[in-house]
């Protein structure tokens, strides 16, 4: 999931904004049973709806924080909420082109990967 948002410690940061790159991975309480339900019913209510993921992920992207690690907790607590069926949610954000001076380089993007 691609984003435009206003996470960071900096002024440019938080008036400009910066590129982010979200990815889930979300495992499920009873896999073997939600697979097999899945396969009789092919009923999207039978399963996790990405279109509901994207919007938890959207919603917390748009809310400013000085951290990127705060996000990624936000947004794995906020999908283990909604989604009783999920145990466990890792969260990856990739900033591009984080604000990061050397006198020698660039850095083209920062990544933090938790899981909840």
């Amino acid at each position: 999931m691609q984003f435009h948002a206003f996470h960071g410690v900096l002024p440019e940061e938080r008036m400009c904004g910066g590129d982010y790159t979200v990815s889930l991975r979300c495992t499920l309480c009873k896999p073997q049973e939600t697979i097999e339900r899945i396969a009789e019913t092919d009923d999207i209510a039978d399963t996790v709806n990405y279109a509901e993921l994207y919007a938890i992920v959207e919603d917390v992207m748009s809310k400013p924080c000085n951290l990127i690690e705060t996000v990624a907790a936000r947004i794995g607590q906020s999908i283990v909420n909604q989604f009783p069926t999920i145990m466990k949610v890792t969260v990856t954000i990739n900033k591009h082109n984080p604000p990061i001076e050397y006198s020698q380089g660039t850095t083209a993007s920062v990544a933090i990967t938790m899981a909840k």
